[in-house]
C-alpha cells in the first residue's frame, strides 16, 4: 500500500528544516546521524518523502525537540486533519496522546514495535 503525500508531508518537512537551521545543524549531519543519503534528508525537508512515527522520535531527539513540536501547528489544516482525524477511533487517539506524554526513548521503542507490528499486518493481509 503507497502512502500519499500531503501538505502535512511538507509542514513536517518544514518544521524540521527550521529547527535544524536554528541549532545549526547541517543536512549532511542530520543524514550521518539518521545514517541516510544528503538526498533522503533534502526529500524529507521538501515533503517529497514520508517520515516514519519512528524516524520523527529520533530526528526529534537529535534535533532536541519533543516530538510534539512537530504536531504543534496541525489544527490549521482543518478540512484535510479535521476529516481524517474524525475517521480515527478514539482509541488509537488515546493511546497516540499517551505515548506522547511518554520520555522519547520509550516512544522510539514503542513506534518500532508498532511499525513491525504494522509490517507484520501489511504482509499478512497482501
Amino acid at each position: 500500500m503507497r502512502r500519499t503525500l500531503t501538505e502535512i508531508d511538507k509542514v513536517l518537512g518544514d518544521k524540521i528544516k527550521k529547527r535544524r537551521k536554528e541549532i545549526g545543524i547541517t543536512q549532511a549531519e542530520l543524514a550521518n546521524f539518521l545514517d541516510l543519503s544528503h538526498q533522503a534528508v533534502h526529500k524529507y525537508e521538501s515533503g517529497v518523502s514520508k517520515i516514519s512515527l519512528d524516524r520523527l522520535i529520533v530526528i526529534s531527539e537529535f534535533l532536541d525537540v519533543n516530538s510534539q513540536y512537530f504536531l504543534e501547528d496541525f489544527e490549521k489544516f482543518t478540512s484535510q486533519s479535521t476529516s481524517y482525524i474524525q475517521s480515527i477511533s478514539p482509541s488509537v487517539l488515546d493511546f497516540f496522546n499517551r505515548i506522547g506524554k511518554m520520555p522519547q526513548a520509550d516512544q522510539v521503542r514503542i513506534a518500532k514495535l508498532f511499525n513491525s507490528i504494522l509490517d507484520e499486518f501489511i504482509i499478512s493481509s497482501s
